[in-house]
C-alpha cells in the first residue's frame, strides 16, 4: 500500500508539472538504452520507442518517441512483480521522432534489470485514428 501511495503521489506531481522536452540541461545522468518498439493496434499505425533516464532529482524518467504525431489519452504502466496503474494523459500531444518525457517514478523503481511495460492509448494527431500500442523496456 505504501508503494501505491508513493506512485500515486508521483503521478499526481507529473500531472501538475506535465511532460517536458528531452534537452541537455545537465540534470540527468544519461539516457539508458532504447526499449522495444511497440506494435500497431486499433486502426492507427504507430510505433513508440521508450528510453529511460535517471535524474539527479531522485526520479527515473521514461521518454517516448512515437513514429508519427500522437495524442495520448492514457498509459498503463506495469513494473514486473509490482502491479500496474493507469495514468490519464489528458490528451497530451507528442510529435513524431521527438523524444519527450512522459512518466517518471522514484529512482528506486529504476533499478538495473527492471522490466517495464507501457500500453499507450490515444489517437493519431492527424486524422484522429485510434491506436493501442504496447512497448516493453528493460532498464540497462
Amino acid at each position: 500500500m505504501k508503494k501505491l501511495t508513493l506512485i500515486f503521489i508521483t503521478i499526481l506531481l507529473f500531472m501538475i508539472i506535465g511532460c517536458s522536452s528531452d534537452d541537455s540541461s545537465g540534470d540527468t545522468t544519461g539516457i539508458g538504452g532504447i526499449g522495444g518498439t511497440g506494435g500497431t493496434g486499433g486502426t492507427g499505425n504507430v510505433t513508440i520507442q521508450v528510453q529511460g533516464q535517471a535524474g539527479n532529482d531522485g526520479n527515473y524518467y521514461f521518454y517516448i518517441n512515437p513514429s508519427v504525431a500522437i495524442t495520448l489519452t492514457s498509459v498503463i504502466v506495469t513494473l514486473a512483480g509490482s502491479g500496474s496503474e493507469t495514468i490519464d494523459m489528458q490528451n497530451t500531444q507528442f510529435q513524431a521522432n521527438n523524444s519527450k518525457a512522459c512518466v517518471y517514478y522514484p529512482q528506486n523503481y529504476g533499478t538495473s534489470g527492471s522490466k517495464w511495460t507501457f500500453e499507450f492509448k490515444g489517437t493519431l494527431t492527424s486524422g484522429g485514428e485510434a491506436f493501442d500500442v504496447t512497448t516493453t523496456y528493460t532498464i540497462p
